[in-house]
């Protein structure tokens, strides 16, 4: 009977462990952008990634996310997927595609989402925003996105903008890795760093999310797959209903 309970708990734990995941959706809490030569930092409401001409600079975009709310989960995160959403953010540049790419923020979250790099801070810390910067672009790739020039929108005055569409990206694994490496930290707080890398040699305007606005939620969400929560008691009951119909069993044959 005690072997029989074993081999049934060690089953039993199996097919739980195998059941579907929850998928639990993050809105990032900052987002923004530093810039190339100042080091400037734009927060929240415009996440552009490209080149700006009246900056002189090419900006690198960010993404932030508070995972504490899946901290107390069991199990460690299976896939992660970003969206975009749809923020009223301009595709401003003459070529037909650009190349987005997602990567790895190593630094200080409390620094990235600072005021000490944005203009009027006092003292302005342009060698930390560079570093920043820097980061943003230079860690584990995530994952590249193809971003096809959207069809034009013509308003009536006859300005003509390319309004960009919501899109999803799937995340890599040293994604899902530095994720569960800081749901495991005190901090739990977790950030994405975007840039465009099919600049061209130019000096006009080359970039995406330019205009962006700010919108209910923010303007990007993560989608995040976990375990669900085992049922302890229901596993309890299941032995227990298991070991009744072995004894009945045993009684029969005897």
């Amino acid at each position: 009977m005690k072997k029989f309970l074993v081999s049934s708990f060690a089953a039993i734990t199996a097919m739980m462990s195998s059941a579907s995941a929850a998928v639990v959706q993050i809105d990032a809490f900052s987002t923004g952008w530093y810039d190339s030569v100042l080091g400037f930092h734009y927060a929240w409401s415009n996440t552009t990634a490209g080149r700006n001409p009246a900056f002189g600079s090419v900006f690198r975009d960010y993404f932030a996310f508070d995972l504490s709310s899946i901290a107390g989960l069991p199990g460690n995160v299976r896939n992660v997927k970003i969206t975009f959403r749809d923020i009223e953010g301009k595709y401003d540049s003459i070529d037909p595609t650009e190349t987005f790419q997602l990567s790895s923020f190593e630094g200080d979250i409390d620094d990235l989402i600072s005021e000490n790099f944005t203009g009027g801070a006092d003292p302005y810390d342009q060698a930390g925003g560079l570093a920043l910067y820097s980061d943003l672009g230079d860690g584990d790739v995530y994952g590249t996105r193809v971003i096809k020039k959207p069809g034009a929108t013509v308003f009536p005055n006859g300005f003509t903008v390319h309004i960009m569409d919501e899109f999803t990206m799937a995340l890599s694994s040293s994604a899902v890795d530095n994720m569960n490496a800081a749901l495991a930290s005190l901090d739990q707080r977790f950030a994405i760093g975007g840039q465009l890398t099919s600049l061209s040699d130019r000096t006009d305007f080359e970039a995406i999310f330019s205009a962006s606005q700010p919108s209910f939620g923010g303007p990007a969400f993560i989608t995040v797959e976990v375990p669900e929560p085992a049922p302890v008691a229901l596993l309890g009951l299941g032995l227990l209903g298991i070991a009744a119909v072995r004894r009945q069993r045993l009684s029969r044959k005897a």
